[in-house]
């Protein structure tokens, strides 16, 4: 789950450019004072997503959000969901919630680990496919054409598969981390 901020693109007369097959919109004027949070829940296993759009992330749109999710995943599945220590998950209201929906598990990344969790990667096709290519007047329409788009996703969904074991990523990323805990362990 995540929840990125948008801001609609007032370009009337937007400069259309062909790139790669595609139409691309330069970007003339991001000068919208209201942005647009994006919440999203991916199903790992199939590839949909469930989204709702506000224009405040606080424990109580959190927990509208969590009753959308809980309304569409069938009762007899558990859910995991993967968060970011976002201060609006870990209200005492949240807390109470998640007490009285059992089948509901929540995981934190670590700081700076937002990559591990996979809706990043619908996050970046959205970005990518279709806000990058785009042009919206207002929030209204910014918030349909997202909505659309995720649609428009579900009728054809793909998970989204790590090409790569944890050993490989770690092992790629060992210039950077230093030396793993089990090498410092084993001397």
């Amino acid at each position: 789950m995540r929840r990125p901020k948008y801001r609609p693109l007032i370009a009337p007369n937007p400069y259309v450019r062909w790139c790669q097959g595609f139409p691309c919109v330069k970007r003339l004027s991001t000068s919208a004072t209201v942005s647009v949070i994006t919440m999203c829940a991916l199903n790992v296993a199939s590839g949909k997503v469930i989204t709702k759009m506000t224009n405040a992330h606080r424990a109580i749109e959190f927990i509208e959000f969590l009753e959308i999710i809980d309304k569409n995943v069938p009762k007899e599945l558990g859910v995991h969901v993967v968060l970011d220590n976002y201060a609006a998950h870990k209200t005492e209201s949240v807390r109470m919630w998640l007490l009285a929906h059992p089948r509901f598990q929540f995981h934190f990344t670590p700081t700076y680990s937002s990559w591990m969790n996979q809706v990043e990667r619908w996050f970046s096709a959205l970005t990518t496919k279709y806000l990058q290519r785009s042009v919206h007047h207002s929030v209204t329409e910014l918030n349909e054409g997202i909505t659309e788009w995720a649609e428009a996703w579900n009728k054809n969904p793909k998970p989204f598969i790590w090409t790569k074991s944890a050993d490989e990523i770690f092992a790629s990323m060992q210039k950077y981390l230093g030396p793993s805990v089990s090498e410092q362990t084993s001397d």
